[in-house]
């Protein structure tokens, strides 16, 4: 079984054949989605009050962090951002 393990507060250097690996319209998509009340509702279940601020801070858009990297194509666990050669040495940073 693997987790999903990504890095909090998500900091990209994304190739740009990466961002290619999705149409635009995927990214409209998601752009919409995380601007919409349905996406709060849909991740915060309990409850549905909604107050315009909350969609204004992007709460929902917050919870992808740990995803983006496989959005753009890399591996479900993300290795330790300290241990990946890949990524320049100001990245690296605990």
């Amino acid at each position: 079984r693997s987790e999903v393990k990504g890095y909090c507060c998500v900091q990209l250097l994304v190739p740009r054949s990466r961002l290619y690996l999705r149409p635009k319209e995927w990214y409209q998509r998601a752009l919409d989605w995380f601007g919409s009340a349905e996406s709060y509702t849909s991740l915060f279940p309990i409850g549905s009050h909604l107050a315009k601020s909350d969609i204004i801070c992007r709460t929902p858009c917050q919870l992808w962090m740990p995803w983006w990297h496989i959005v753009f194509g890399e591996n479900v666990t993300a290795p330790k951002r300290h241990e990946d050669p890949r990524l320049p040495f100001f990245m690296q940073a605990r």
